[in-house]
């Protein structure tokens, strides 16, 4: 349950008013979640978007090392639970997870978990007319990129995953 949502004017006079509030709030560039309690705000299930697959994210991130370890466990082992739990899923979206190839659903987990394990996150997004009821694709695209700086004399290496659903 959203209990407050708000543009923001600045982050810091937003920090002004949570500061003796002691409520949990996530913040989306733009809008500000804040909860009733820290159960809540890991509980709140998220629509499959943008801003939901980013509130996830952030979710799983701010879990402990173990818990992180144990919801990427579920992820790779039941990802249709996971997203369930997870995610506002209609009974289409559901059964399009439940019938996805099954070596294309553990990759897509595999992945996932390696992102977030890692502490990076993943871009998600959706194109077309996501109303009418039509054919999707889904995308995944794993990058790794290197860099060298002569400055300092040294290589970078940044991974990233992206996950694009695209109707037709």
């Amino acid at each position: 349950m959203r209990i407050f949502v708000t543009k923001c004017v600045s982050f810091q006079q937003f920090g002004e008013i949570l500061k003796n509030q002691q409520l949990p709030f996530f913040i989306i560039p733009g809008k500000v979640f804040i909860c009733n309690s820290f159960k809540q705000l890991k509980t709140m299930r998220q629509p499959l978007n943008a801003s939901g697959s980013a509130f996830v994210q952030a979710n799983e991130l701010a879990q402990s090392p173990a818990d992180l370890a144990g919801s990427m466990l579920l992820l790779q082992t039941d990802f249709d639970q996971w997203m369930d739990e997870r995610f506002e899923l209609s009974s289409s979206q559901r059964t399009q997870i439940a019938d996805m190839d099954p070596t294309f659903k553990a990759t897509l987990a595999e992945l996932i978990a390696r992102e977030l394990l890692a502490g990076r996150t993943i871009a998600f997004a959706k194109t077309g007319n996501t109303e009418k009821l039509r054919d999707k694709d889904v995308y995944i695209f794993s990058s790794t990129q290197q860099s060298y700086s002569f400055d300092s004399d040294s290589m970078r290496k940044d991974e990233g995953l992206q996950i694009l659903i695209t109707y037709r």
